[in-house]
Parts: C-alpha cells; structure tokens; sequence
C-alpha cells in the first residue's frame, strides 16, 4: 500500500473535487467509506455516479466540509507552512500547498487541510468495511483519532474505487482531514515520538508497512529493505497509452542516463556522451548564490527542436542516478569538478552530430568484452550476499549493460534487454542508512565501463553476430543469476523473483535465438515439439538454459580463444672460440730457435 501526502488551504474545494464525477467522469460509485464520529451521518453516505449526480454531490462536500472546518473557526487557530509562492501552485480546483524546492526557504503560506491517498497494490481489491478498517488504524496511527492524552481532528474518506480514466488503475481512497483539532490544538504532522520516523510522509510509509502484515495486505519489500523507486505518475502512463508508446518518458531517460553514466569516467564525459547522442537534454542546477558549483541536474526526452514529458531530477529518475551517486562511481575531484562545470556551462552547445562511432565487426572485440564480464562475475563470487552496496552497484552496472544493449538493437520499441534492465534497476538502488553518509562500493564501482563503452560506441554493420552476442548474453545471464542469488540470500524475495523472471521469460528466448544462428545450439530439432517442451521446460526452471555446445562457439576464427605460441626449442650453438694467440712472454726474435 502507497501513501501520497499533500497540504491544502481550503476543505470545500477538495472535497467538492473528491465527490465529483472527476475529469473524464472516472470517480463511479464515488461514496464517504470512513470518517470521524461526527461526519459519519446516514444523509452523508450516500454513493454519487457519473456526472448526474453532480449537484447532489456538491451539496454534501460543502456540508462536509462545513461540519470539518467548525474548530478551526471556533477557536481561530492558524496552520502554516513554509511553501512555494501561490503563483507557483501546480494544483486545480484545488489550493494546493507545495513544498519549497531544495534550498528555498519558500514564504509562509496557510495549509489547515491535510490530503493523502492510499493505493493499494495492482490486482488487489477491499470491500468498503475491509477499507474501514484500514483507514481507521491509519489514522489512528497518524495521529488524527481520539486517545485518553488528545482530542481528535475530524477526517473523511473517500472512496473512487480503481484509478484511471477507463478504472483499470489501482484500488484506492482519498482522506481530506482538518489540522486542528476538536479542542483547537494543531495536529503534529512532524514529530510522532520516540521510535518513529519524523515528517508525515516518512510516517505515513511507515504506517502503511505495519498495517500490510496486520491486515494481510501485499507487502511492499522496497519499504523494508529499502532501496524503493519512484514510479510513474498517472499522467505520464496516460500520455504513453494516448500516443502508443511502450514506455513512459520517466523509464526511457532511466535507461538513456544509466547508460551515459556508466560509459563514462568523468563528470564531463557523461554531460558530452548524454549532450551529442541528442535523444535527452540535461539541466544543471547550481549552488545558491552563483554559478561556480553543480549541485544536482535534471534530464529531459528531446523531439526536434523541442522537448516531450516531465523534466525530472536524477534522483526522481532513480536514487542511484543522483548527481552524488554517480561521482562515487566516476573520478571525481576538484580538477575534475572544474572540466565538469565548463562541460555543463556550454552543453547546449552540443549536436547529436559529434557522437563518436566505430565499427564492429571485429569478432574478436565481442570476444573481449564477453571476458571483462567474466572476470568480473568471478568478482561477484567473491562478494558476501550481506554487502548491499556492493550488490547495488553490480545490479546498477549490469542494468546499463541491457540499458545500452536495448538502444542498439531494440531502439524505441523496449523488449527483452529493456525489462532486463529495468529489473535490474530496481536491485541497484541504494539503501539509506541510519545514520551518515551511503558508503561507496569498492569491488564493483567501475566494472563493466569498457563493456557499456563498446555498445554506445560502436555502430551496427549487418547486424551483430549472432556467436558474439551469445557469448556476451551468457555471462550477463549469469550475472543476474548471482544478483538474484545475493537477494534470495537477504530474504528479499520479491527481487530475487523479479530477477529470475526476466531471466526465464524475457532473455531465454533471445538466448535460444542466438544459438540457433550460431550453430551452437544443442538440443531437439528446431520447431519441433520437442525443441518447444524444451524452451517451457527452461522457462518454468525445470531444465538449464545453457544448452548449447560452447565449444563451438569458438569455430569463428575471429572468436578462436588465442593460446599462447610455445617457447621455440633451443637449438645447440658451440661457444666462441677466439683467435688462436701466442703465450705472452718475451718477444721472439726472427731467428731464435731455428736449426734445431
């Protein structure tokens, strides 16, 4: 179950827009579900559909609100707020209250209404006294219900049933909520005790976790592992459908920005590498006050001279792609901070034009790349299943692998290699400590750079060869087997499944695929049933994937593994012999010794 929190200024625009029929008259069957004592009236109760019921709708959430808003009234209490100007509000029909950006201290701003929404998991479903029941703990846990020590705030819930335009969204439920309470004191929306998170939204999270194991609901594992993602917002998810696209602006910048980042060795590279391949812009935010230091960056898709979707920052695409996670992984240092900030100073200055290219059809370059990662699986065997960084930063690694293997050969239709790394992704995000600063990963910080570097550089020329490809999808298969392993080891199963999942059904078929044009494949004949029972053998786990003759992998002469030449057999050769020379002694003279 996900929590979603927001501040307002006033209830009856709220729950006016709550009762409604909605934008695309998606809110049927829209009924109070839960609420406080004094709001809970038979009258109040009653379930609007379609738009039909527009005025009788009104009529109740302006009652509602009336009947919330009466202690703040009466005893004139103020709740305020550090928020963004009114000018900047993002919010319709509703005043909405926004937070400052990082940095801003933002103006005082009135924000007495307190909105969340609560969504359960896609393909679950409550009935309206199962929701009851889980709304009144919420609250309770929030802080909003009656206790011996404190009065209660009034609060209704609404309920919409699934999200989306045509219902096929999540089950879910509004709460509007009053800030004060029944006896005028304020509701604490940051402090919640000893032994619980600060700030409503952390608290809110962790209240969800507690009443997924009491209530029986999915439980996130994101929550109680850590290392979460943000996910896509309803707009973007509609916006892809509209226009029929198989992915969202947000997951296409994800693999477009991993890519670029783990090609790189610097800062500056990466702003080059992202700037000339022309598919993303990216926007540098400075240090308060001047110009002389990146702080963070944000990213969005290019579309001719223009640009499509949201504009995201790094750590809203993923918390790994985050400006400060990345500088763990490149060289960073003061010289390197100063070419980085020049790179991002005259980036819009790029054009795709510059991207570098090479050819491919070396085979023996795809027998190299297919080694770095071998090595670098042995690496991983070294690596204890408790090292979460570790493993983090290898899922990070290996995802840009898939990430810039989907632009070569999947391009902007995602398939295989796209959900690989995506899967991956969700394994690479780090987990926030207690305390301090996350650690950087040591083993895995730089590997498999050369790899990512080799798919984002070199152009495709007929295509790539069908024994190199399946020389390099081996050993990345194997190394999702180990990070899934590693997560299996942690109890995190939720992952471990994920991973093996796309494993089975996504990356299985490429591999077969591969060892059929390669003339590796070793198996019952293709297209028959047999060869069929086989692949949903390997599918289902019941059968290895790796059925194909490796040996045969090397009869390219380009991918023939190179053995060392011999040493050339010594050939005999005699010593130097000098010169014959005379004894040293005295000189003789011409006749001496002659006649004897």
């Amino acid at each position: 179950m996900i929590a979603k929190i927001g501040r307002g200024q006033k209830l009856g625009g709220l729950l006016v827009y709550l009762l409604g029929s909605g934008e695309h008259n998606e809110h049927e069957q829209r009924h109070v579900v839960a609420g406080s004592p004094t709001l809970m009236r038979d009258a109040w109760l009653i379930t609007f559909d379609g738009d039909k019921d527009k005025r009788a709708s009104r009529d109740t959430a302006l009652a509602l609100a009336r009947e919330m808003d009466l202690p703040r009234k009466l005893h004139g209490t103020k709740v305020r707020m550090r928020a963004r100007p009114q000018t900047a509000a993002r919010g319709r029909r509703v005043d909405v209250v926004e937070r400052p950006e990082a940095g801003d201290k933002g103006v005082l701003r009135d924000a007495p209404v307190w909105h969340c929404v609560l969504a359960l998991n896609p393909g679950e479903e409550l009935s309206d006294e199962k929701w009851r029941q889980v709304i009144e703990d919420f609250m309770g846990e929030m802080g909003f219900t009656a206790t011996a020590d404190r009065a209660g705030a009034r609060w209704v819930a609404v309920r919409h049933g699934h999200s989306g335009e045509h219902g096929d969204g999540n089950d879910h439920v509004h709460i509007a909520a009053s800030l004060v309470r029944d006896d005028g004191q304020k509701v604490n929306t940051f402090d919640y005790g000893e032994g619980h998170a600060r700030g409503d939204w952390n608290r809110a999270h962790e209240a969800c976790n507690t009443l997924e194991h009491r209530h029986g609901l999915v439980v996130l594992e994101s929550r109680e592992t850590g290392g979460g993602m943000s996910g896509n917002s309803r707009a973007e998810t509609e916006r892809a459908k509209r226009e029929g696209r198989p992915e969202t602006e947000r997951e296409t910048m994800r693999r477009l920005v991993r890519s670029y980042a783990a090609a790189s060795k610097t800062e500056a590279e990466f702003v080059r590498r992202a700037l000339r391949d022309g598919k993303l812009s990216l926007f540098p935010f400075y240090e308060q006050g001047g110009m002389s230091s990146v702080r963070g960056y944000s990213a969005q898709l290019r579309e001719g001279d223009g640009h499509r979707g949201p504009r995201l920052g790094g750590a809203k695409i993923a918390s790994d792609l985050s400006i400060d996670e990345l500088r763990k992984q490149w060289d960073d240092g003061p010289e390197t901070r100063e070419d980085a900030l020049a790179e991002w100073k005259r980036a819009r200055g790029l054009s795709a034009s510059d991207r570098e290219a090479r050819s491919i059809e070396d085979p023996a370059l795809w027998k190299r790349i297919a080694a770095e990662v071998r090595d670098w699986n042995k690496i991983l065997k070294t690596i204890p299943p408790e090292n979460h960084v570790e493993w983090a930063q290898a899922a990070g690694r290996a995802s840009a692998v898939f990430a810039s293997w989907s632009r070569r050969v999947e391009g902007d239709r995602p398939g295989p290699y796209a959900a690989a790394a995506a899967a991956l992704a969700r394994s690479a995000q780090p987990v926030r400590p207690a305390r301090g600063a996350r650690p950087r990963a040591v083993r895995t910080q730089t590997g498999l750079r050369g790899v990512v570097t080799f798919l984002e550089q070199m152009t495709r020329v007929n295509g790539d060869p069908a024994a190199g490809s399946l020389l390099l999808l081996q050993q990345m298969m194997r190394a999702i087997e180990a990070i899934a392993a590693a997560h299996a080891a942690r109890a995190e199963a939720e992952r471990a499944r994920a991973l093996t999942t796309v494993l089975r059904q996504r990356l299985i078929d490429v591999h077969h695929r591969y060892a059929v044009s390669s003339g590796t494949y070793r198996g019952p004949a293709v297209g028959s049933a047999e060869s069929r029972e086989l692949l949903a053998r390997q599918r289902e786990g019941r059968e290895p994937w790796a059925r194909i003759a490796e040996a045969r992998l090397y009869l390219d002469p380009g991918l023939a593994p190179t053995t060392p030449k011999p040493a050339p057999r010594p050939t005999y050769r005699p010593p130097d012999t000098p010169a014959y020379r005379p004894p040293s002694g005295p000189e003789r003279g011409p006749d001496r010794g002659r006649g004897r």
